[in-house]
């Protein structure tokens, strides 16, 4: 009796997850879309994408997101403390972030058709710095009642999940998940 109530809540809760996966992914759209478009300041000047942030911080900071906001503060202190180590343990620590804390919020698990790795640069590569990458690869993950994400595109909602899951890091200090820009020798030790 006890396994069946379970697995009826459970089939309930993933069943939730679906429809609100569509959601999400038009969410990531939409907050990427306000400064990443074709021919604007971001794509002709590469200037800084204040309408992207600002739609990122207000919903990272809703109401209904205060749980995930402690969250994503407390994981990124985590975060900013794994740099000062060895490089694969701060991508370690950056890959839980994404995972085990902003994806997880929103009923994401691994190991499923959405792929998020943690890139490091080579030499050759035009980035310097450690990036996010999302990968998508079962499409019907986009599906909604109305029909497919906001764009349509597989590669636009792998972009605009990226570039979410990437400011969350570069532009911590802007979203208020971390307190100082650059934080100083006195205070990493709490002194």
């Amino acid at each position: 009796m006890v396994m069946g109530i379970m697995e009826s809540e459970i089939g309930k809760l993933e069943g939730e997850a679906k429809g609100n996966r569509y959601q999400f992914f038009q969410m990531m759209e939409v907050i990427y879309d306000g400064s990443h478009y074709k021919g604007g300041p971001v794509d002709r000047e590469s200037a800084y994408p204040a309408t992207s942030i600002m739609l990122l911080y207000r919903f990272l900071h809703m109401h209904q997101n205060k749980e995930l906001l402690e969250q994503l503060e407390s994981g990124y202190k985590r975060v900013q403390q794994s740099q000062r180590q060895a490089l694969n343990i701060f991508r370690d620590h950056l890959t839980r972030f994404y995972w085990d804390i902003f994806l997880r919020y929103f009923n994401f698990g691994r190991g499923g058709p959405l792929r998020v790795r943690v890139e490091v640069p080579t030499f050759e590569s035009s980035r310097s710095e450690i990036y996010p990458v999302a990968n998508i690869t079962d499409w019907e993950m986009l599906r909604g009642e109305e029909g497919y994400v906001q764009s349509g595109e597989l590669a636009h909602a792998e972009e605009a999940l990226s570039w979410v899951l990437e400011a969350m890091h570069l532009y911590a200090f802007d979203l208020g998940l971390a307190r100082e820009k650059y934080p100083s020798r006195q205070n990493r030790n709490g002194g």
